[in-house]
């Protein structure tokens, strides 16, 4: 149904394929992003065919930045009919996208025994690392495009900009911690990020810990030496600092991670949104929005912040 084959990006006759998030229309001309990609990407690797995932990772090779990364949305041209980049930076990466495609990279060179995945997926990780981590916090950035040496800011800056920020839904602790161990020549790294995402969100928890609620954009605060939520705008919207369209994936990636390792550092941040949600939330309705103290910001729900609620309280 959501799996697309692009036909003439190149000479070749090899399939390049993508996932389609734009069916209806209500984006625009947009057809596809790098976090689509990377769902994709994943779900191939773990339950369907290698022609699929060879022509998925075509595709990502298509419109793969200079970077080594992939650029985060492509819309098709409406004068050329050809898939080109979004116009708002579209050749710029988005971390998670990358972070997807990458462990997908290595659960295909495990499930298919191929070296050459695990070769394709270590040069991603060196690219995630070179340019979607904080060179000091060893924090994720929202993109490539965040990077301090694009940005010009320095550790020490004052003011609010793209390097200052980190995005909560791209905590994909599990793969984090996978990239530590099986990009073993940069194993000390990966555990560097690691251990700065699980104080991070160790924090957010401490200040809410009554709710487990977080915000789509934390904000690097000088004078407190750590990440806070977003005062207001500073990337998307006047939410930025609510538990809104980003966040709703939140329980989501720490629920998957504690599945598989137990970590007691997020247990109690996820026991707390259960507590917050089979209080809150009875009649099975999480609204789609919310303020940090729990109050919603709206009186309607969605399947993007219903789907991770349930999959965190099967988990916990």
């Amino acid at each position: 149904r959501y799996l697309r084959n692009e036909e003439g990006l190149n000479q070749s006759q090899a399939s390049h394929l993508y996932v389609a998030y734009n069916a209806n229309g209500e984006l625009g001309d947009a057809v596809t992003t790098s976090e689509a990609h990377g769902y994709g990407m994943l779900i191939v690797a773990m339950y369907g065919k290698r022609s699929d995932f060879d022509g998925l990772l075509r595709y990502a090779d298509y419109f793969r930045n200079a970077r080594g990364l992939l650029g985060w949305q492509q819309r098709r041209d409406p004068y050329t009919g050809r898939l080109v980049p979004g116009i708002e930076g579209g050749e710029n990466s988005a971390t998670d996208g990358d972070v997807d495609c990458a462990a997908a990279l290595w659960m295909a060179a495990r499930r298919w025994s191929a070296e050459c995945y695990a070769a394709r997926a270590r040069a991603w990780c060196d690219a995630i690392l070179a340019h979607c981590v904080h060179p000091q916090r060893h924090t994720l950035l929202v993109g490539d495009w965040a990077h301090p040496r694009l940005t010009g800011a320095a550790a020490a800056a004052t003011t609010t900009d793209a390097s200052m920020l980190t995005r909560p839904s791209d905590y994909c602790l599990l793969y984090l911690t996978m990239f530590s161990s099986r990009h073993q020549e940069r194993a000390m790294e990966w555990l560097q990020v690691v251990n700065a995402t699980r104080r991070c969100i160790n924090t957010q928890f401490h200040l809410h810990p009554q709710t487990g609620l977080v915000a789509d954009f934390l904000v690097w605060d000088v004078q407190q030496a750590m990440y806070m939520p977003a005062p207001g705008k500073v990337l998307e919207s006047m939410h930025d600092g609510h538990f809104y369209w980003n966040a709703c994936r939140v329980p989501w990636r720490l629920a998957h991670y504690y599945l598989h390792t137990h970590d007691s550092a997020v247990e109690g941040h996820l026991r707390a949104f259960v507590r917050f949600l089979e209080a809150n939330c009875a009649n099975g309705l999480v609204y789609a929005g919310y303020q940090l103290d729990g109050r919603p910001l709206v009186n309607y729900t969605d399947l993007a912040f219903l789907a991770p609620a349930a999959f965190c309280l099967w988990v916990m």
